[in-house]
């Protein structure tokens, strides 16, 4: 029995560390692009995240895929919105500052959302998520302090923005418990696409090689890596899968630092330290307690 436990659990690990590598990719692959703009990345990415995901509710649902869609009702666009948001946030910090900045500020993603869930559903907040949320303002107050130039600041206010829509999808979850919402991901893709459509005037030409980049964003580092989370996440308990899928905050600033010699600054490096090792505590903390109060 234990083997089997064991051998289920390190499955489920596996597949949480595999979407945590291929959402590291992200960084790395807008680097590799060599034309296209902001919104051009975004309608392509947010077009192939539409198609996969909607590929994976078809095997899921076959002919009840629209009724699922349908079934999410207002919740569902409301998350779909949320996502679509996130999405365009993190394609537009990347391309206005590091990867490590973008990267370091979008782990502060579960304080944020704990903030909402306190505000907006009257969660409550512990002492240790208080700190943890005070630790990673200090961090981020680091990194943004010895940010050079206007850009890395507006790129890291970006990607807050972009962890605050993000806390929004983990809200409109918890807040729709019972409902099936992984069909919210397809809709934030449509919702992304067209925003980006609109956004870019019309203006959507693509080079061959720069769709292939964003196809590859879409489809595996977007889609693959979320089906892989969700699947770990039906066998991780909620500690140790936030512990894992934070394996992309490293990584991501290495792939650019091996492929283009992206180096972060020295206060990015620490107040993204900081930052990690916060979110990280916290949810190795959050697990013992947990378990202290199942023993009692």
């Amino acid at each position: 029995m234990s083997i089997a436990l064991s051998r289920e659990a390190s499955r489920g690990a596996g597949l949480v560390l595999f979407a945590g590598l291929c959402w590291s990719l992200g960084g790395v692959l807008v680097r590799t692009v060599e034309a296209a703009g902001i919104w051009q990345i975004n309608f392509y990415r947010s077009g192939f995240v539409a198609l996969a995901v909607g590929a994976l509710l078809l095997g899921r649902y076959g002919s009840g895929t629209l009724r699922a869609l349908r079934d999410t009702g207002r919740l569902g666009l409301f998350c779909g919105a949320m996502m679509a948001g996130s999405n365009l946030c993190f394609i537009a910090a990347l391309a206005t500052t590091t990867v490590a900045d973008t990267m370091f500020t979008m782990a502060v993603r579960p304080l944020i959302a704990a903030l909402l869930g306190w505000t907006i559903l009257g969660e409550r907040i512990t002492r240790a998520t208080w700190i943890a949320i005070l630790m990673a303002g200090l961090g981020l107050a680091i990194m943004m302090g010895g940010a050079s130039g206007a850009g890395r600041l507006v790129g890291t206010a970006i990607a807050l923005l972009g962890s605050l829509f993000f806390g929004g999808f983990v809200i409109g979850n918890r807040a729709g418990r019972g409902i099936d919402l992984f069909p919210a991901v397809a809709l934030g893709g449509v919702i992304g696409a067209l925003a980006s459509a609109v956004l870019a005037t019309g203006d959507l030409e693509i080079g061959t090689f720069d769709l292939g980049i964003c196809m590859i964003m879409g489809i595996v580092q977007a889609a693959l890596g979320l089906a892989a989370f969700v699947a770990g996440s039906r066998i991780l308990p909620a500690a140790p899968l936030v512990v894992l899928s934070m394996i992309e905050i490293p990584l991501a600033p290495l792939w650019v630092l091996l492929a283009y010699d992206e180096v972060p600054s020295a206060t990015t490096l620490v107040g993204g330290s900081v930052i990690l090792a916060t979110v990280v505590g916290l949810a190795l903390l959050t697990a013992r307690a947990g378990k202290e109060a199942k023993a009692q």
